[in-house]
């Protein structure tokens, strides 16, 4: 309440309005806050920002803490397995050690869900059923180029 010297707020002044980004909760730790947040500004640690910003959109933003921990270990996981085949790659590496990263991350993102296939997606057609459809398309371009004898009135 305020003092009674003081004039009372106007409604719609910027005391009045709520803020437009709600402020962290004081109440957590910072970490819980912004996960994402501690891992630096390295590139690896730009790629699990992109990674785990990614999975919390693919699951609808999520506000509970165990699952943003879970999502941002698929996130770390994800980029592990990346950097290991990397340095295969080139060489440096060692295949064991890519197999058992990729499969890490393979299980990180089945425990949030992620790692089916998308439900969206089409079948890709082979090359048999392509060359069928292509075949028909241009059957049926030809049979509308050709003129109609019924259409002209000329007897067949």
């Amino acid at each position: 309440m305020r003092p009674p010297d003081r004039a009372p707020i106007a409604t719609g002044s910027s005391t009045d309005r709520q803020p437009i980004v709600p402020a962290l909760s004081r109440v957590r730790s910072r970490t819980t806050n912004s996960p994402a947040d501690r891992l630096g500004r390295t590139a690896q640690a730009r790629r699990v920002k992109d990674l785990y910003a990614g999975y919390l959109d693919a699951l609808g933003n999520p506000a509970d803490v165990p699952t943003l921990a879970l999502v941002l270990a698929a996130a770390e996981a994800v980029a592990i397995a990346e950097v290991a085949r990397a340095a295969y790659l080139d060489g440096k590496g060692d295949l064991n050690a890519v197999v058992r990263a990729e499969n890490t991350a393979n299980r990180s993102l089945k425990r949030i869900g992620l790692a089916k296939p998308s439900a969206t997606a089409k079948p890709k057609k082979t090359f048999a059923e392509r060359m069928a459809d292509a075949d028909a398309a241009r059957r049926a371009a030809e049979a509308a180029a050709e003129p109609s004898s019924t259409l002209t009135g000329a007897p067949p």
